[in-house]
């Protein structure tokens, strides 16, 4: 029991660590007073149930779509192989 409180409180740790680099849950924290984890685990719940049980699934479709898109522009890379003198090159080609 005592290795699972262990484990508990190491995930816990780093993903306290990790949601304190995302404003809106900080904010969330900071309002509600339920701690950062919980309200992101709860939320992630909640939504996984929703989707388990097929429920305002065009709802929850159209809020990713829509969260998706207000996200800032994410950058794709694209690798292709080059062949140098019998040598195989990963080469990085960023496409804006």
């Amino acid at each position: 029991m005592e290795q699972l409180r262990q484990m508990h409180k190491r995930y816990y740790e780093v993903a306290d660590r990790q949601l304190s680099t995302v404003g809106a849950v900080r904010a969330f924290e900071e309002k509600t007073g339920v701690p950062k984890v919980y309200g992101v685990a709860g939320v992630a719940a909640l939504v996984g149930s929703m989707v388990f049980f097929n429920v305002a699934a065009p709802l929850l479709v159209n809020l990713t779509g829509f969260g998706y898109a207000e996200t800032e522009p994410v950058l794709f890379r694209c690798y292709y192989f080059s062949v140098s003198e019998n040598e195989w090159e990963l080469v990085e080609m960023n496409v804006d």
